[in-house]
């Protein structure tokens, strides 16, 4: 399952701002196989949507706790990937 977000803040007190919105991708229940078809998605997106943040999340504890012991890349929870975009107090 994936799941796309597009995330919008209001500056307040700001006008007329061009602002570029993050896109955070969220996946559920992965494999590493399932990281090709991924990276594929993220392309496509990428081409639809340039200039614009991509962010992946990963709501699945037990997916992100098995792909922290085979890869040093840290695979974050969709809150956290929020918090980190100012969209989600901590």
């Amino acid at each position: 399952m994936l799941l796309i977000i597009f995330v919008y803040k209001k500056l307040q007190g700001e006008k007329n701002i061009q602002m570029k919105i993050p896109i955070v991708l969220t996946a559920f229940g992965t494999t590493t196989k399932a990281f090709n078809t991924y990276a594929f998605i993220e392309k496509i997106i990428r081409k639809n949507f340039p200039g614009h943040e991509i962010h992946w999340a990963y709501s699945s504890r037990i997916v992100r706790e098995r792909m922290a012991k085979r890869s040093t890349a840290e695979l974050k929870h969709p809150h956290q990937v929020l918090e980190n975009l100012g969209f989600a107090q901590k």
